[in-house]
């Protein structure tokens, strides 16, 4: 039976309720829902006789008000397991965007089981040892499960009683196969295998797991990123014609529309860097076109901890995070370090350059989950870790990032960005910052990023990728200095160059208002108000944008600023929202193409959020 509206049905839909939501009257904007008066779950017919048009809020609370339980779920996840759930696959992979709460969807897909008797124990496998707990809270704190995460091979059977199941890493499965496997084959269970892309189906955590868990019942995928830098095939994974396909998708651009993730905005910091090697003295900026012996080494360098482009991300970032914390007095910073004595040489720099104690975090020991652990549950600034808060670590008061690892690889881009974009619920922490060296492959993912490109599983390994696989560099290397400059931004599928950052940053200091606002969004604020910013002669001037892109730009500006008058004043940003669109003369900001009544809609707004009065802001 077919379950989602056609498109001539949604037009049907949209026409009859005038373009508003049927339940609280708002104007429908992009991404509006066209559902089920009665649930197609409980037999209600995909006609426009059972439909109506809703806003996504009012969708979502409409679902969850018929369901058992689950009434906080996100819609995805409450869509993801009422997909399972109608099928009961075998392997089920569910690929979502980092921060968006694919782990809730195990959780909730395993009380459901348990509660229907199709499975009497559950194991959940994870990365890493820190997150057994986390895993455990998780489930415990949603569902009601109690899932032992201290039980051991060598500790004997498995815990019953209390306990419906385990969770342990991947690590435990090496060597222990065959318990877990007489484990399944005793009793239905299910299998809830967390960021399943670590392993491979080639290598001893892919074999080890085909072994442990091939007489489960049911296996659930989770993966924010599910593909592997080697291009390996990961087990349980359904592949058509050499790609692998998630039953469930969710991607960035979806939860950052529905406003679960948060906007992500990308700094760099270019510089020269010099170095010796087999070949004798070398330099080069980010824009040299060197060798990729040359480009590893030039990117080592930019990542010394004692040189200049190393200081600039770091003040950079804690600058950001000041700015930050003045409205969000718990915010975070995170450095993703390239070693143990890589993170210590920068933590020590902080202490002596910026004057904050950062706390290190460098391997995975009890040590290191307790001080993860503390400092999840504190005010601390700062976190200076090598991998161990890379993935899977919910820290949901980062927000700020400074990526100095010579990791080159899409997946732990994405798994590291993952660390600052989740946003928790009803908050108004709208952006992120990652700071990033001005490499040209750091770009390229940010752009990536920011473009919301939707990834594929056994997607081709990215020739410039500088992983495990790269070509050994010949064996002399000494970095020798790095003096850092800024290099722009990448944001909001733009680039704003250092000029603009600059001039943002003065008007940022004559306009107390926007001082909890980065730099790079007040400079798209100047950018899409008309500002009079003008560049350098010697500097040539952004490529002029197409209008599609400029009233995305204005668009998304025009919400963001709604959104922080809605936050200073204490009014509901539905009332913002139209209060602003009367005054700009436009029905919805969505649907109006006229850029100039956009840009007047963003002054007469900006007004707003400085003087905190509109009627001052439009006669402004």
């Amino acid at each position: 039976m077919r379950r989602r509206f056609n498109s001539r049905e949604r037009v049907a839909l949209y026409l009859f309720s005038d373009g508003h939501c049927t339940q609280c009257g708002c104007e429908l904007r992009a991404g509006w829902h066209a559902d089920h008066e009665i649930p197609f779950a409980r037999g209600g017919a995909t006609d426009a006789a059972n439909g109506q048009a809703l806003c996504p809020d009012c969708n979502l609370k409409k679902g969850v008000s018929m369901t058992e339980r689950g009434s906080d779920l996100f819609r995805w996840q409450a869509h993801a397991i009422e997909q399972f759930m109608r099928k009961l696959f075998p392997n089920f992979l569910c690929e979502a965007t980092p921060g968006a709460g694919k782990t809730r969807v195990g959780a909730e897909i395993a009380f459901r089981l348990h509660k229907s008797r199709e499975i009497e124990y559950v194991v959940v496998v994870v990365p890493s040892t820190h997150l057994r707990k986390q895993t455990s809270d998780a489930f415990r704190e949603t569902t009601g499960l109690q899932l032992n995460y201290e039980w051991k091979p060598g500790l004997g059977e498995f815990p019953r009683g209390v306990f419906c199941g385990v969770v342990v890493t991947y690590n435990t499965i090496l060597g222990n196969a065959a318990m877990f496997r007489r484990l399944c084959n005793k009793c239905p269970a299910l299998v809830v295998l967390d960021e399943i892309h670590h392993a491979s189906e080639k290598q001893s955590w892919g074999i080890q797991l085909h072994e442990a868990f091939e007489l489960a019942r049911f296996r659930v995928l989770l993966s924010g990123t599910p593909f592997r830098s080697d291009n390996g095939r990961i087990p349980f994974v359904r592949y058509v014609d050499g790609q692998g396909v998630p039953d469930v998708r969710y991607g960035y651009g979806e939860a950052l529309a529905d406003c679960i993730v948060r906007e992500v905005y990308f700094p760099k910091v270019g510089g020269r860097m010099e170095w010796v090697d087999d070949d004798g003295q070398q330099a080069a900026s980010f824009d040299d076109d060197i060798d990729e012996y040359g480009v590893s080494k030039r990117l080592r360098t930019a990542l010394m901890a004692e040189g200049g482009v190393m200081l600039d991300m770091l003040r950079h970032a804690h600058r950001d995070l000041l700015e930050m914390r003045e409205e969000d007095p718990n915010a975070a910073g995170l450095v993703v370090a390239i070693d143990q004595d890589h993170a210590k040489r920068i933590a020590d720099r902080m202490r002596r350059e910026l004057g904050v104690e950062a706390i290190i975090v460098v391997s995975d020991d009890d040590t290191s989950h307790n001080a993860i652990e503390r400092f999840e549950n504190s005010d601390a600034p700062w976190i200076v870790a090598v991998k161990m808060v890379s993935e899977g670590v919910d820290i949901p008061r980062l927000r700020v990032c400074v990526y100095a690892s010579n990791t080159i690889t899409e997946l732990f881009f994405r798994q590291v960005v993952g660390r600052v974009v989740r946003r928790e619920k009803d908050s108004n922490q709208h952006w992120a910052h990652v700071i990033i060296p001005d490499d040209a492959r750091l770009r390229k993912f940010a752009a990536e990023i920011r473009s919301q490109r939707e990834l594929i599983l056994g997607k081709e390994k990215d020739p410039e990728g500088d992983g495990p696989s790269a070509p050994r560099a010949p064996s002399t290397f000494i970095p020798v200095s790095a003096k850092g400059e800024q290099a722009g931004a990448i944001g909001a599928d733009l680039f704003l160059s250092p000029a603009e950052l600059e001039h943002a940053r003065s008007v940022k200091l004559l306009h107390r208002d926007t001082a909890g606002l980065s730099d790079v969004c007040v400079a798209i604020l100047l950018r899409n108000t008309g500002s009079t910013w003008q560049a350098p002669p010697d500097e040539r001037p952004s490529a002029q944008q197409d209008a599609t892109a400029r009233l995305h730009e204005l668009r998304n500006t025009n919400e963001q600023t709604s959104r922080r008058i809605a936050f200073k004043v204490g009014l509901p940003f539905k009332e913002v929202n139209g209060s602003l669109n009367k005054a700009a003369g436009i029905r919805s900001v969505t649907k109006c193409f006229d850029e100039a009544k956009l840009v007047r809609r963003l002054e007469i707004a900006t007004r707003w959020l400085n003087s905190g009065d509109l009627a001052e802001a439009m006669h402004g």
